[in-house]
């Protein structure tokens, strides 16, 4: 993702966003590691800042020149989908893997069982 008006926003091949900035997952994250793995045999761009908070990642993204990757579910929103971009790459990022985890031993609240539900009911909906 870029800015409305990023000068990078027609960008079609990874090697057009290799000198550009990069605000990414940390490199421990499993997602980080699928992109390590999709793009091997080549060089992931150089991540200049480190995001584990969404907001903080999208509001560096819309006030910058800085990319990202992050969901198009997100992008899609009504508060962002007029300052985001949407780079449609030959190669695009491999689709990220979401886990729920609970103790066995543990019962959820409410409002957990709640969102727990909400979160199956989201990952298993047809796309």
């Amino acid at each position: 993702m870029v800015r409305q008006g990023h000068p990078l926003h027609h960008a079609k091949h990874l090697c057009e966003l290799s000198e550009a900035k990069w605000t990414m997952p940390p490199s421990t994250s499993s997602y980080y590691s699928l992109l390590e793995q999709l793009y091997s045999g080549h060089s992931l761009p150089q991540v200049w800042v480190t995001c584990e908070n969404l907001i903080a990642c999208t509001s560096l993204v819309t006030q910058s020149d800085f990319l990202s990757i992050i969901s198009s579910h997100i992008v899609n929103t009504p508060i962002l989908s007029d300052q985001l971009v949407v780079l449609v790459l030959v190669t695009p990022a491999p689709q990220a893997i979401f886990y729920l985890v609970q103790r066995k031993d543990h019962q959820l609240g409410p409002i957990s069982a709640y969102l727990a539900q909400l979160f199956r009911d989201f990952s298993q909906a047809p796309r």
